[in-house]
Order: C-alpha cells, then sequence, then structure tokens
C-alpha cells in the first residue's frame, strides 16, 4: 500500500470518527470522571503535583495526556472531544493495517476499523465518554500494528515497548494486552523455529522498553523526595482498591457486552466457527486477546460499562474476519458479501447515531453549562466554588480556578471505599473549605452532604436547582 492510500485510508477514519461523534463534543459533562481528568491536569499544568498536591486513584499518565490536550485545545470542551475523535479515528486506522496483514483483499480490513468506530461510538458509557480504556487501548494497537507491520525490524519492538508502557501509567489493565501479544509472539517465535535467539531478544527487549515511561515517573518522584509515594499509589493502591470492590457487582457486565453488540458477536462467532485458526493463526490471537480483556475487565468488580471497552478492538477484528477469502459463509449470510449492503448499513447507521446522539447531547438540558452560566452571571471576580457531592466539578477546569480540596471527584470524599483506599483525611479536607469560604456550593439530591449540612444550612442560600444537584451561594454578612 502507497503512503499516499494510508494517508486517505487514515484520513477517511477519522473523518467518520469525527461524524460518529459530533455532537458528543458540545456537553461540557458527558461522564465524570472525563471532568476529573480535565480538573487534575490543568492543575499539573499550575504547577501542582500528582498524589502530592492533587490526588485521584489512577496512574498519572491519563493526567499528563490531558495536559497535552489542553496545551492544544485550551480550555474548550468542543476541541478537546475533537482531538480524542481524531485520536480514535488513527486507531481505527491501525485496527485497518492490522488487518491488512493477514487480509490483503477485500473489505476485511476496512469493515474491522469501521466496526470499531461503529461499537466504540453508539453507547455513552461503552466509549462516546473520554475514558481510560479508549487510550490506553489505542497504545496497545499501536504495538501490535509496529510488530506485525516490521516484524524483522528491531526498532518496531523498542518502539511497541514504549508504547506498552505509556499505557502503563495510564492504567495498568494494559498488562492483559501485552500478554495477549507476548503470548502470541512466543508462539509465532517457536512455531517457525527461525533465528529463535534474535526473536527472542527483540521479545525481551520490548519487555524491558515497556518498563521505561514507569521508570521515567519514578525518577520524577525521585526527585521531589516522594518516592514512597510513588510506590504506594502506584502499586500498593490498587490493591486496597481491589480489596475494597463493589459488593453490588454481578457478571451480567459481560453478557450484557455481547448482547449490546449483538450483530458484531455473530459476525465474531461465524469467525470462529467457519476459518481455520491454522490457515489464519491470528484468530486465535484475536479470541485470547479478547479473553485476556475480558478478564481486566471482570478484576475491579465495578458494573462500569468503560471497562469492556478493552474488548472492542478484539472483537472488531474477529468480525471483520469474516470477509477473509477462507471464510465459508454459511447460505442464510451470503448476503454479507454483496457491497450495496454494507454502504446501506453504514449509512442507516450514520443518520440513526446522529439522532439518538443529538436528542441525548443536544436537545438536553446541560446543567453543568447552566452552572457555568450562572456563576458568569454573578458578576463574582475569581469565584471559590465547592461541587461537593455533585459531579460539577468540570466548573473548576472550565473557571480556571483551584479546587479547595485535593480531591475533586466527589466519590474520593463522600464514599466509604474511596476513603479507605486513599486514607483521607475527611475532617481536615472539610476544614479546607471552611476556610476557603465558597461562593458557591454543589450538592446533590440524593445523597446526604454528611458533615457540610451545618455550614450549609447556616452560612448559605439555595439559589437553584440544576437536574438533580442544589446550587447554594454563601450569604454575605450585612
Amino acid at each position: 500500500m502507497s503512503k499516499q492510500s494510508s494517508l486517505l485510508i487514515g484520513l477517511a477514519y477519522v473523518g467518520f470518527a469525527i461524524a460518529f461523534r459530533f455532537f458528543s463534543f458540545f456537553p461540557f459533562v458527558i461522564d465524570h470522571d472525563e471532568s476529573t481528568y480535565l480538573v487534575i491536569a490543568n492543575e499539573l499544568l499550575n504547577g501542582q503535583h500528582y498524589w502530592l498536591d492533587i490526588f485521584d486513584t489512577k496512574p498519572i499518565g491519563i493526567f499528563l495526556l490531558y495536559a497535552v490536550f489542553i496545551k492544544i485545545a485550551g480550555h474548550s470542551i468542543f476541541f478537546l472531544r475533537l482531538l480524542t475523535a481524531i485520536w480514535i479515528g488513527i486507531t481505527a486506522s491501525l485496527i485497518h493495517d492490522i488487518q491488512k496483514q493477514w487480509c490483503p483483499d477485500g473489505p476485511a480490513a476496512w469493515l474491522a476499523g469501521m466496526f470499531y468506530l461503529g461499537m466504540i461510538s453508539l453507547f455513552t458509557f461503552y466509549g462516546v465518554s473520554p475514558n481510560t480504556e479508549i487510550y490506553f487501548s489505542s497504545l496497545a494497537i499501536l504495538a501490535i500494528w509496529l510488530v506485525f507491520r516490521w516484524p524483522r525490524q528491531w526498532w518496531s519492538f523498542l518502539l511497541a515497548g514504549f508504547s506498552i508502557g505509556v499505557a502503563l501509567i495510564i492504567k495498568q489493565a494494559v498488562l492483559f494486552d501485552a500478554i495477549a501479544l507476548g503470548l502470541f509472539l512466543l508462539w509465532r517465535i517457536f512455531n517457525k523455529k527461525e533465528k529463535m535467539g534474535r526473536k527472542l531478544l527483540q521479545l525481551g527487549s520490548m519487555t524491558a522498553m515497556s518498563l521505561i515511561p514507569l521508570l521515567m515517573i519514578m525518577l520524577w518522584y525521585i526527585r521531589l523526595d516522594a518516592l514512597d509515594v510513588f510506590i504506594d499509589h502506584q502499586f500498593f493502591l490498587p490493591g486496597r482498591y481491589l480489596e475494597n470492590a463493589h459488593r453490588s457487582f454481578t457478571w451480567a457486565l459481560i453478557p450484557d457486552f455481547f448482547i449490546r453488540y449483538f450483530l458484531i458477536t455473530i459476525l465474531a462467532v461465524v469467525t470462529v466457527t467457519r476459518l481455520s485458526m491454522k490457515k489464519v493463526p491470528v484468530t486465535a490471537f484475536y479470541l485470547l486477546w479478547l479473553f485476556l480483556a475480558l478478564l481486566a475487565a471482570l478484576m475491579p468488580k465495578n458494573n462500569f460499562g468503560h471497562y469492556v471497552i478493552s474488548m472492542i478492538p478484539a472483537l472488531a477484528l474477529l468480525a471483520g474476519l469474516v470477509w477473509h477469502p477462507d471464510t465459508v459463509l454459511p447460505g442464510w449470510l451470503s448476503w454479507l458479501k454483496i457491497p450495496r449492503v454494507g454502504y446501506a448499513i453504514l449509512g442507516v447507521f450514520l443518520v440513526l447515531n446522529a439522532g439518538l446522539q443529538y436528542k441525548d447531547y443536544v436537545a438536553n438540558e446541560d446543567p453543568q453549562h447552566q452552572a457555568y452560566e450562572l456563576i458568569q452571571a454573578s458578576g463574582i471576580q475569581d469565584p471559590v466554588v465547592y461541587t461537593g457531592t455533585s459531579n460539577f466539578q468540570v466548573l473548576y477546569f472550565l473557571l480556571d480556578i483551584r479546587p479547595p480540596i485535593a480531591y475533586p471527584h466527589p466519590s474520593l470524599i463522600f464514599d466509604d471505599r474511596f476513603r479507605t483506599v486513599l486514607e483521607i483525611d475527611t475532617l481536615k479536607e472539610y476544614r479546607k473549605v471552611v476556610a476557603a469560604q465558597p461562593d458557591f456550593c454543589f450538592f446533590d439530591l440524593t445523597s446526604d452532604p454528611g458533615m457540610f449540612t451545618d455550614l450549609l444550612s447556616e452560612s448559605y442560600q439555595v439559589i437553584d436547582t440544576l437536574g438533580k444537584t442544589v446550587v447554594y451561594q454563601r450569604i454575605l454578612p450585612d
């Protein structure tokens, strides 16, 4: 494939990614985790230090990534989401090229990329809202692309290892993707039995290179004289998190995923049952990758849709293999080979997806946007805001103001599980809020303000209710 053709394919995927996700660029908040990434990233850009001045449970990588995004897009939610769409479009083009190595002819490669775009752009908490899984999964895909595209080059293995390493400082779950790739490469080395020493060294160099980003972060914390903090939060905090997992966890997360993407699941099943893994060994790799990503989704024991995002690439690639020349389709699926059917399905998906996203993200009220306008209209210069139990922490980012406490995500203070995991002194954080004398406070109607109850009743008045969130303004002395 020429460089010009690759560029055009990449631009096409980016264009479709933007089209699929366009209406999701408008609301200030889709999922409040993204708001936390923005707030902490902005604080890092303002000179604060993660795990010393401001806290969350995730590794530092996602906040560093969003700091780069903010440098590019500023404080515009629209352009930040556009960057994510471009990222997803580029990932789809990598998926296309991975599949192209095994299916050089026919639509299998193109469709694998389109399946990925469609799946990750359809459901709010399964990819439309930017989350860590989107980014670390893409970096794992980059690593796979590098070693599949240039299997004989040392530099491709080194870059692949570094890509996995960057993903590792975003979320440790990428280890499961890395294990899938490593096991497949080992199988190929021992199966072919040629230049085994060289190939094993390449694999070892990739593994060693994956540690470099983590070591760079560790050295940074050593310079801050905070190595103990880094070790505890990077390595021991995830264990404490797992020990305090939600007891409401159910196994429904997995069947929900496969039913939610029922048509793609059916195509993947057809591939597995109709395509010889001996002829196309990558099928076994996709299955292994899917299985290990499933384990990664189950380990935290939380029923969060975004955990299964890392399963989407493997399922999309499996489904795309239905169009491999050696896949013998049953008669009732022969219509899949007709190109105009695919174009019709794509057209229907674009229209349907656009309609649903417009309804969800544009036509509905945006309470965080209303809160932002309310604060701006107050005329208060440099307002102090505390978002309490609400999911309005994006206001810190939009107003470019510092949170009065070190834990901007509301669950860290108001959820017993996170207080235990992070060993938070809630009384100390409460005193920080009192000392800051916020001009505005935001508390969810459905949750108890806890120790803030007396403060709100004595020093604040309700000025509005936005959705399920009560807006309080400080009562000024006469």
